[in-house]
């Protein structure tokens, strides 16, 4: 499975209706625990060292996400979101607050005391429906300064990271507020009777925003998925 990133592209759609608001909450902090984790050690946001937390000898940790005055450079115009690869989608969406900017984060930095081990992890899971078909999910994290629509298809191929898949057409509908959004991409994967695989997804608002997550390296979730 490939690095997860996201090119999110908050374009400009003239002629759109005024931006309605999710109807989930926004959130100001995550709360996790990194699977398979042993002894003491410490983690950040990928691209935003500041944002930090400590990691118990259980691999759980709570961890605050950073107010808009910290974000300051670091959030992405409409011209620029497109591209961005935090979570292995190529495409551009429409947003309908032209001017709307925001940061996209999916995974964060591990380090192990005192080895200085790093990995990489986010918060996603394999599973397996049945024995044809395939689905991963992941929580993704998504700054908003200001309420917007956000819609279109992206192609989410890398993140599915399935050799035989060369284009995962994943359907976005996100509504966001002012402050940190969640969201949850779902790709579904299947098999044929003849051995022809297949994907497709949705990229949506969460409903569960302050849920407890589990967080994995990419290695782990190409293990829970292997056709």
């Amino acid at each position: 499975m490939a690095a997860l990133s996201l090119p999110l592209a908050l374009a400009a759609c003239g002629g759109v209706a005024t931006p309605q608001a999710s109807d989930q909450p926004t959130t100001e902090r995550i709360v996790g625990q990194v699977s398979g984790w042993t002894g003491e050690g410490a983690l950040s946001v990928a691209e935003l060292p500041a944002a930090t937390a400590t990691i118990g000898t259980d691999g759980r940790f709570t961890l605050t996400l950073p107010p808009e005055s910290a974000l300051a450079g670091l959030t992405i115009g409409a011209a620029d979101l497109g591209a961005l690869a935090r979570l292995g989608c190529d495409g551009r969406l429409d947003s309908s607050a032209a001017q709307a900017r925001g940061f996209v984060t999916a995974t964060l930095n591990t380090v192990a005391f005192p080895s200085g081990k790093r990995t990489q992890v986010r918060a996603a899971t394999g599973s397996k429906p049945n024995a044809l078909s395939r689905r991963v999910t992941v929580r993704v994290w998504l700054y908003s300064d200001r309420p917007t629509q956000l819609r279109g298809t992206l192609d989410c191929a890398k993140a599915l990271g399935v050799q035989q898949i060369d284009r995962v057409p994943v359907v976005v509908a996100l509504n966001t507020k002012t402050g940190w959004n969640v969201a949850d991409l779902v790709i579904n994967a299947r098999s044929n009777v003849i051995g022809q695989l297949s994907a497709d997804g949705s990229l949506t608002n969460a409903t569960d925003v302050n849920a407890p997550t589990t967080w994995r390296t990419t290695q782990e979730v190409q293990s829970q998925i292997g056709f």
